[in-house]
């Protein structure tokens, strides 16, 4: 005897690609620099699923564990995309450390490579923040 199809409701099938589209931009962050931006494509088709999901949700009046879930998995994304975009911002000093840490071989260069970090974010930002070694 076959098992009867079953079929998820609207918000559950948007939820779901959103949850998907997330663990793909969270796959695309660890890659190197330049192409840490193909990220930013996955989490934001999962940013419009998920309001597509808590719109549909708020609609179809959505368990409220499934509402949270979709609202935490929004945040997610967008803390994902903004830690995506920030290095942009400082493009040069963040890859600048990327490729000392590429090279660094001991823990004395590895602090070196942070230290010049904190000197290129401090010159970059004029001291409008102050930045602690």
């Amino acid at each position: 005897m076959p098992r009867p199809q079953r079929t998820l409701p609207p918000w559950a099938v948007h939820a779901r690609r959103a949850g998907i589209f997330l663990l793909l931009g969270a796959l695309g962050v660890n890659l190197p620099l330049p192409w840490t931006g193909i990220a930013l494509v996955p989490l934001s088709i999962g940013a419009v699923e998920s309001i597509r999901a808590l719109k549909v949700m708020r609609a179809a009046h959505a368990p409220a564990r499934s509402v949270v879930w979709a609202l935490f998995g929004l945040v997610l994304t967008v803390m994902l995309a903004g830690a995506v975009a920030l290095p942009y911002a400082f493009y040069d000093t963040t890859k600048g450390y990327q490729e000392c840490m590429l090279g660094a071989n001991t823990s004395v260069a590895a602090a070196q490579c942070q230290t010049s970090l904190y000197d290129g974010l401090q010159s970059v930002l004029g001291g409008w923040a102050p930045v602690r070694r």
